[in-house]
Order: structure tokens, then sequence, then C-alpha cells
């Protein structure tokens, strides 16, 4: 397996197409190991309503958000989550550009979960990583952290190569002590090939603030 990609020959992958009023339990379905749903919304629903939904699913979880934009509305619920214990820690990797094209929903992301859960850099990529004792699950999506009234699509992967090796990714980035960790990532080499069954890489991070 190359080291920058993931490459998988056979997947057995559920297609969901969501109607008009449309929502995230009923459109992507249970969360079961080793499911793989690819989904089409009409912009009924958000990241944000995905993350809740795969947290419904699978229990209270570790999650790294990566998301070029976001809405304070959106913060205010993951936040929420949060005080609920749903989220166990969470971490957050932005567009490096996000304090000067949204400063409010940056400022607003640092008041509700502080600069050491941020990194930013130059960053368009979404999705959500969610881990527990007993899933992890990979979302990768067209879906910035905001309600987009248009056509977009999701991908839901569970117990697959692709959480550690987007893991990893984000790990390189919060091994940095800046919050802008733009110039480290050229740098950037990933160190192994993704294995689900590598140890816990939230292993070494102290959550103990949460």
């Amino acid at each position: 397996m190359p080291r920058d990609a993931v490459r998988r020959e056979k997947v057995n992958r559920a297609y969901k197409h969501g109607m008009r009023n449309e929502n995230a339990p009923r459109c992507i379905g249970p969360i079961t190991h080793g499911c793989e749903v690819f989904g089409i919304t009409k912009g009924d629903f958000s990241m944000i309503d995905i993350l809740r939904h795969v947290l419904e699913e699978i229990g209270p979880a570790r999650v790294d958000i990566g998301t070029w934009t976001a809405a304070a509305a959106d913060i205010g619920i993951a936040f929420d989550l949060l005080k609920r214990d749903d989220i166990l820690g969470m971490r957050w990797l932005v567009d490096r550009s996000f304090p000067q094209r949204q400063e409010r929903y940056y400022l607003s992301l640092m008041e509700r979960f502080g600069q050491d859960c941020i990194r930013l850099a130059r960053f368009h990529a979404k999705f959500i990583l969610l881990e527990n004792d007993r899933f992890s699950v990979a979302v990768r999506t067209s879906m910035n952290l905001n309600l987009n009234r248009r056509i977009e699509f999701y991908e839901i992967s569970e117990g697959t190569p692709i959480s550690g090796f987007m893991r990893e990714i984000v790990d390189y980035h919060f091994s940095m002590p800046s919050e802008d960790s733009y110039e480290a990532f050229k740098r950037f080499q990933l160190g192994k090939e993704a294995d689900p069954a590598d140890k816990d890489p939230w292993g070494t991070i102290d959550w103990g603030g949460w």
C-alpha cells in the first residue's frame, strides 16, 4: 500500500438518496461494524446532523472535525454535545483564512473550545473522525460545518484504514506548538501505513480538561 493513499479493492457500500425534507437518521440509517454508506442530500441536513446521528448510534466518542468554515450555531451544537458527554474530546482543523473571513465564528470557536483544540492550515477538506472503544468511523463529505441548501454528498466508513490514515494527518498538525501548522505541514510524511489495528492514537493526548 502506498503511503500517500488508502486503496481498497472491494467495498460493499450502501447508496442512499435523500429526498426533500429528509433527515440524517432516516437517510443514513444505522451505523454498524464494517458499514459503508454513500449518500446524496438536497441540503436538508448538515454535517453537524451527521455528527449527532453517528454519536447517537455509536455512543460517546472522541471527535476530530476538519472543515473550511463553520457557523456559530453549529459550533454551539457541538459544544452542547460536549457538555452532555456525548463527545469525550474534540479537535478542530480549519483553514488558516478562517479567522479573517469569519472572525466572529472563529472567536466563537476559540471561546467554546480553547485555542489548544484548534489548528489552522491551508485546508479545504471536510471530514469527521469518531473513535471509541467499539467503533472507528470516518465521515467524508462535501459539506462544511454549516447548513447549505444545496446538493451535498457524504460517505461514512466504519472500521477501515481510512480513519487511521486521516487521523495521522490530524495528529501531525496537533503535534505542532503553533495554532497555525501550515508551514510545518509542508514537511509532513506519513510515517507508516494506515492500519485499523494500530494502537489508540489518542493515548498520548491528555483529555483531562474535558
